[in-house]
């Protein structure tokens, strides 16, 4: 089914206006132009799944639509957003009998005098003739209103029901309300999951990625989560949760599918842990039942690579592993890397 040719958005500040359909398409689907100043463009996002609307196309999203998008027509928040184009404003009705009437009355006439009857002793009433009309073809009625000099009580009005006003618009669900600063944002949460534990972090933050962009499904990243170093994975947008951890990436590792969880290492906080010196500590014979031996091969015959793991004290560790050569270690966990090869040996010993 084709999309509508016009789309409107109402009640979203700077964003409001007609969008029209553009003569092209983009990424496979129809986007549409604002009328607005400046313009702005609603778009497929293929980064983010979803519709969403911005300066450019393929922009950072300034309203984010549902994801993943499921729709082949523009799809923005229903609060905000619908079939255009916008409707025009009523106008302001006028008052129903707002009529001046200015009458100018020019008929100066000079009044007959009246006939004074003599008197004798028996009187004769003469009467007093009648005047003739000098303004002929002018007619006027007049109604007087004879107001007595005592107060008269006030009528008791009563009060004319207000018909209620018919609105062009209709508009259900539930509406959200979130403070507008550079963006917009609906009910919309970026969701990141802990590469360790699978925990679960959402922020409403617009969050980019350290080159700027916005992040896609599917990638690990290191970052700073509450003040803590986590290693994460981007898995996109969820709807009705308005999450509020603070997040900020920091470093990208990869995709998950090819193992860059197993490449990411928190970085330990730098503040150090007081530690007891009256207590002895034994010196173990045999290192930690978890903790093994691990052949690490550098599979590139031409140049040196570091490889990054965690020893069995739990410590951060970088070794350099020259062209074709190997090294021994002992680790928890050996993480897997495209580069080398990795060979379980056995239990460390000490």
């Amino acid at each position: 089914m084709p999309c509508n040719s016009v789309y409107c958005i109402s009640g979203a500040g700077v964003y409001d206006g007609n969008y029209g359909i553009a003569p092209t398409t983009h990424n496979g689907f129809d986007y549409f132009t604002g009328d607005t100043s400046p313009t702005y463009y609603i778009f497929s996002s293929i980064t983010e799944n979803c519709w969403c609307l911005s300066t450019v196309l393929d922009g950072p999203c300034l309203l984010f639509g549902k994801t993943p998008c499921l729709s082949s027509c523009p799809d923005l928040c229903d609060s905000f957003f619908g079939v255009g184009p916008c409707p025009t404003p009523t106008p302001t009705p006028t008052p129903f009998c707002d009529i001046d009437f200015e009458a100018v009355l020019d008929c100066a006439v000079t009044p007959t005098p009246t006939v004074t009857p003599t008197v004798t002793p028996t009187p004769t009433v003469t009467p007093t003739p009648t005047q003739t009309n000098p303004c002929g073809g002018i007619s006027l009625t007049v109604t007087a209103v004879n107001y007595p000099a005592s107060p008269t009580p006030t009528p008791t009005v009563t009060p004319t029901p207000t018909p209620d006003i018919t609105r062009p618009c209709n508009f259900t669900g539930v509406v959200t309300f979130n403070s507008i600063d550079d963006f917009l944002r609906c009910v919309i949460s970026k969701k990141f999951r802990d590469c360790s534990n699978g925990f679960l972090f959402h922020s409403t933050q617009v969050i980019l990625t350290p080159s700027g962009v916005v992040p896609t499904v599917g990638t690990v990243f290191r970052a700073n989560i509450n003040g803590d170093s986590v290693c994460v994975v981007y898995d996109g947008q969820v709807e009705n949760i308005s999450g509020a951890d603070d997040i900020i990436l920091l470093d990208e590792i990869g995709q998950e599918s090819l193992g860059a969880c197993n490449n990411c290492v928190p970085i330990p906080s730098q503040t150090p842990t007081p530690t007891p010196t009256n207590t002895p500590t034994p010196t173990p014979s045999q290192v930690p039942v978890d903790c093994d031996e691990f052949l690490i091969e550098n599979t590139d015959p031409f140049n040196s690579n570091l490889y990054d793991y965690k020893n069995c004290d739990d410590e951060f560790v970088s070794v350099s592993i020259p062209a074709s050569g190997s090294v021994t270690i002992c680790a928890s966990v050996a993480p897997m890397d495209s580069t080398f090869n990795i060979t379980l040996i056995g239990p460390c010993l000490i």
